[in-house]
């Protein structure tokens, strides 16, 4: 019988020091290595342990401070990957062996600093983020028309939570992934349906400005009753988002118009 090999799992505590110093991966943005800084903080630790040549870790130091980029939310999973490939480096005997090693870390670090910001980008900024605007609105009309206090405190830690907790769960599961998946990271990351996640969270979004559009028309604090003032924030809400203004934009400009309006008396 052939044996199954255990999976990767990263060493005790690994895992929880990655994701908290993953939260610093902008802290030392530059215009020539962009994340590259946070990027070598965040995995210092891990190379401190796979690395116990001091030269050998200088070495890999110095490499890390090369240009790397991507979205700051699924930099874990390039962390977790890194770090498993390093341990390929410090294993190798032969120099040719090191830097053949060494060519596999680099070029998986640019593929994934590309491939991860592609996925990224339109989930956290293109899409959830209108979408937690979109449904703090209609939080805030809610908690308004129930009579509850501080509604827009209360609605605004609703739509913070609503963001940073796939935020927070990507964090912490990426460098896992990263690091049981290696340089096969790129076939996990296609089964978790990214592109799939982000239309189901337009759709949710679409569903809250829908609300919110109707609250601007009918529901207090924005209007109380229909009008034509109110429609006319509406039309211009749309038109905005047909001229291609972004989605947050629209839904505040939409959210001030109509509390304006609402405080002339219009």
């Amino acid at each position: 019988m052939t044996a199954v090999a255990a999976p990767r799992t990263l060493p005790a505590g690994e895992r929880e020091t990655l994701f908290w110093r993953s939260m610093l991966i902008q802290a030392g943005w530059n215009f020539e290595g962009m994340q590259n800084l946070g990027f070598l903080y965040a995995l210092e630790p891990g190379l401190a342990r796979v690395h116990r040549d001091p030269e050998r870790r200088r070495r890999a130091q110095m490499r890390h401070l090369g240009f790397f980029n991507t979205e700051p939310h699924m930099a874990g999973f390039a962390l977790g990957a890194t770090l498993v490939l390093e341990e390929d480096v410090a294993r190798a005997t032969e120099d040719a062996d090191e830097a053949a090693a060494v060519q596999r870390v680099e070029r998986l670090k640019r593929a994934l600093g590309s491939a991860l910001a592609a996925l990224g980008d339109p989930f956290y900024w293109g899409t959830l983020r209108p979408a937690t605007a979109a449904w703090t609105l209609v939080a805030w009309t809610a908690l308004w028309t129930l009579g509850a206090p501080s509604p827009v405190a209360f609605g605004t830690a609703l739509g913070l939570a609503a963001f940073n907790a796939p935020a927070l769960w990507t964090r912490w599961v990426g460098p896992r992934l990263g690091y049981e998946r290696g340089e096969g990271l790129p076939a996990e990351l296609k089964r978790l349906g990214w592109p799939e996640k982000a239309l189901l969270v337009r759709r949710i979004g679409l569903a809250g400005a829908a609300l919110a559009a109707a609250a601007a028309l009918a529901v207090p604090p924005f209007g109380g009753t229909p009008s034509w003032a109110n429609a006319a924030v509406l039309a211009g809400a749309f038109g905005l988002r047909l001229r291609g203004h972004g989605s947050l934009g629209v839904y505040s400009a939409l959210a001030l118009a109509s509390a304006v309006l609402s405080a002339a008396g219009a």
